[in-house]
């Protein structure tokens, strides 16, 4: 049928501060700034900072609690790959999200 999207939003909080977003492309060696509305994916890490990353580079803040904004979107084939919708097509499916302690 399809799949589904992930998408970063703004509104980040952490420790109840507004907080900027990190990503890590490097298994969490390196962290740099992460726009906003970025899309997610398997080989990104994310965390929070207090302050914005400073020359691209900065450190993950110790969090007790944080809140981080996700757009959700589905994705659907096309139609020439779709099964014939005369009828229901049940749909099943799921995501994890695996929280990684540094």
């Amino acid at each position: 049928m399809g799949t589904y999207g992930l998408q970063l939003q703004s509104g980040l909080v952490a420790n109840g501060k507004a907080a900027y977003q990190l990503a890590s492309y490097t298994n969490g060696e390196w962290w740099g700034a992460h726009g906003y509305n970025a899309f997610a994916g398997a080989k990104y890490m994310y965390s929070w900072a207090e302050k914005p990353a400073v020359g691209q580079s900065s450190v993950p803040t110790p969090i007790k609690t944080a809140s981080m904004p996700w757009l959700v979107y589905p994705i659907i084939a096309a139609k020439s790959k779709l099964p014939d919708l005369a009828d229901d097509v049940p749909l099943d499916g799921s995501a994890t999200f695996t929280l990684t302690y540094l």
